[in-house]
């Protein structure tokens, strides 16, 4: 197994060329290239710093079967072409799976801002610009004028909450590009 340095840039571009979770940077790299779908074996290792201080995701492509695992590999979530269209629908299939536990994500704030609510007057008093918008499917609304980086952190912080594992998190984290 060998292991290769990529800049950030291209590492990115990678990310963006994935079709499906779970697809080994080796498969992408021979579908962009156009080699057939043979040959040895090559990991790609690359850290992806979410935040300095607290989520530090090593990519390795190795996915367990996971509970989002379905989610994330579902043809409706794979048409969701916007970083807040894709936040949506896995909060969505966060909350028709653990409607009775959901609320928990209430407790998550930031300094200033409430990130989830019962409804978009209690975000918007919460700050300016908050952009809610509901949740499909569930009564619950969340705040979407944050960088796709602070929507993974509160995408990360609410799977926490509702008990999700490291790695289920990891590939959430992944798949909101």
């Amino acid at each position: 197994m060998k292991t290769i340095e990529i800049e950030d840039d291209v590492y990115a571009h990678l990310l963006r060329s994935t079709v499906r979770i779970g697809e080994s940077a080796s498969e992408i790299l021979r579908r962009l290239l156009g080699l057939p779908e043979q040959g040895r074996k090559y990991s790609l290792k690359h850290s992806l710093k979410m935040d300095r201080t607290r989520y530090d995701i090593a990519v390795d492509y190795s996915f367990t079967k996971t509970e989002l695992s379905d989610c994330l590999n579902s043809p409706e979530f794979l048409a969701q072409s916007s970083a807040v269209r894709k936040f949506l629908y896995i909060l969505s299939y966060m909350h028709r799976s653990n409607p009775e536990k959901f609320s928990k994500v209430l407790a998550i704030e930031g300094r200033h801002r409430k990130y989830f609510g019962r409804s978009s007057e209690e975000l918007n008093q919460s700050g300016n610009k908050v952009m809610p918008q509901r949740i499909p499917d569930s009564p619950y609304w969340v705040s979407t004028n944050n960088d796709t980086p602070k929507k993974r952190r509160m995408l990360a912080d609410a799977l926490k909450v509702l008990g999700y594992d490291s790695n289920a998190i990891n590939q959430a984290m992944i798949a909101l590009v």
